[in-house]
């Protein structure tokens, strides 16, 4: 009965990494060579949704890492196009609309977020008042 566990266990990891590299539950399910009508019932089970769910995270948080390591290259790069003179103007500009759009995006997302600070330390202090009604 163990072998059994350990074998399901296995089918169950390689459907996860299937789901992670391929592009549809069909093709996740050919290429862990499992049904898949199998594959979309354990999509409905709790744990194994958890599971995925689990390493979908760690794969975002690695690209995510990934990406911030690659953030000062790209700003220097980016400082870099806007200084050069002798680049061509399209670039110039292509860089500066850039940077004005990180820029403003950033401090759109910083004020959302203190907003919302704002909020949930009102809803913190007077809970009774933001209760739904029934």
């Amino acid at each position: 009965m163990i072998g059994h566990g350990q074998k399901y266990t296995r089918r169950r990891e390689a459907a996860i990494a299937a789901l992670l590299s391929t592009a549809s539950v069909a093709e996740a399910a050919q290429v862990a060579g499992i049904g898949e009508a199998t594959l979309h019932r354990w999509l409905r089970d709790a744990a194994f949704k958890a599971d995925y769910d689990r390493a979908r995270r760690r794969v975002l948080d690695d690209a995510t890492a990934a990406l911030c390591a690659a953030t000062r290259t790209a700003v220097d790069t980016l400082r870099a196009c806007l200084a050069d003179a002798a680049a061509p103007w399209t670039a110039r500009l292509h860089a500066a609309e850039l940077v004005l759009d990180l820029a403003t995006a950033d401090r759109e997302r910083r004020d959302l977020v203190a907003r919302l600070d704002r909020v949930e330390e009102q809803v913190a202090r007077e809970p009774t008042r933001w209760r739904a009604r029934a």
